[in-house]
């Protein structure tokens, strides 16, 4: 039994020796902010405290497995084994210690720097909806930004809510992320601390991190990280554009029409934009219409109505016909009729 117990330990302390020594080449996505500073740290200091226990019930499971196998022809019982109330009672303490350190202590303080100093510089309004995100700066006057733009140093509050279903806002490259539950306005402070872009590092991005429907994996916004003076630099080139094509083109990024429906030819889950306007179509029941002014309308407002062929019904969101205004559905027919 004493050599039993030596030859485990020996085991354990190799494998926890190999498991520290690879943990400092764990990957980590970008910091971009100063929560993922705290975030990454907590999780390795999960990581180095947790894998001793982990590697203790390999090492125990590894060595049962060998030294106690049947051997030959044998069937007789092994020796029994009698229980230790003392042992029991260490282990307990030990793990229930451990999970104290490891994961109440730093969810706690964790929760209290992500939720803590809520004087934000900056207020950003993000409505999710199947499937693109909605951002609005309310004291600049942006609405329907097609990035999302923020401020190096400057702290941010999120606003976040949805219109349909239950999405979850994410950026991989801050870590932290919250819900956005219809009905709700739920909050998320952010520190932005690098400046970059999606087009540096693809984890500068807004992500739906909640299985939200079809489009859940292309529901995704791209996010820009300045400085202060670029961020006024960029509020002021946001007036709203007067030509109706340019109006469309943003509204349609904005509202998630993209994610759908290319505009250069390219298959999508619905039909390509480009070269629609004025063309005829087939439709799921066999009959022919022409893309006109009214046909998108009423695919707009009811877009189960007339399904074209090769394509499923149910993907498009049934409540464009009565969150967008007049204004607007002229100007997504102008951005479409424009796609030659």
């Amino acid at each position: 039994m004493r050599r039993d117990i030596i030859n485990t330990a020996i085991l354990w302390f190799v494998l926890t020796f190999l498991a520290e020594l690879l943990l400092p080449n764990f990957p980590f996505p970008i910091q971009a902010a100063q929560e993922a500073v705290f975030s990454d740290e907590s999780f390795r200091v999960l990581l180095v405290l947790g894998m001793p226990v982990f590697t203790f019930v390999v090492a125990v499971l590894a060595y049962s497995l060998w030294k106690f196998r049947a051997r030959g022809d044998t069937l007789e019982e092994g020796a029994p084994i009698r229980g230790n109330s003392w042992v029991s009672g260490v282990w307990l303490a030990v793990t229930g210690g451990l999970c104290v350190l490891v994961i109440v202590h730093p969810g706690l303080t964790g929760l209290a720097k992500f939720a803590g100093n809520p004087q934000a510089q900056l207020v950003v309004k993000v409505t999710g909806k199947q499937w693109a995100w909605d951002v609005e700066y309310p004291a600049q006057g942006i609405v329907h930004a097609s990035e999302l733009v923020l401020p190096e140093g400057q702290r941010v509050e999120f606003q976040v809510t949805s219109s349909d279903v239950l999405h979850s806002f994410w950026i991989p490259a801050f870590r932290n992320k919250i819900d956005a539950v219809p009905g709700t306005v739920t909050r998320m402070y952010v520190t932005p601390n690098k400046i970059g872009s999606f087009e540096q590092d693809y984890n500068l991005r807004v992500q739906c991190a909640e299985i939200c429907g079809a489009g859940h994996a292309i529901m995704s916004m791209p996010v820009r990280i300045v400085s202060a003076q670029d961020f006024q630099t960029w509020v002021q080139t946001q007036a709203p554009p007067t030509d109706p094509v340019k109006r469309g083109e943003l509204l349609a990024k904005s509202q998630g029409c993209t994610a759908c429906h290319s505009t250069d030819g390219s298959p999508g889950v619905g039909p390509t934009w480009k070269g629609l306007f004025g063309e005829q179509e087939t439709l799921a029941d066999g009959t022919v219409v022409t893309v006109d002014e009214a046909y998108v309308r009423e695919s707009i407002g009811n877009p189960s109505a007339k399904i074209v062929k090769g394509y499923n019904d149910g993907l498009m969101p049934k409540n464009f016909g009565t969150t967008l205004k007049e204004g607007q559905i002229n100007d997504l027919l102008a951005y479409i009729a424009s796609l030659k």
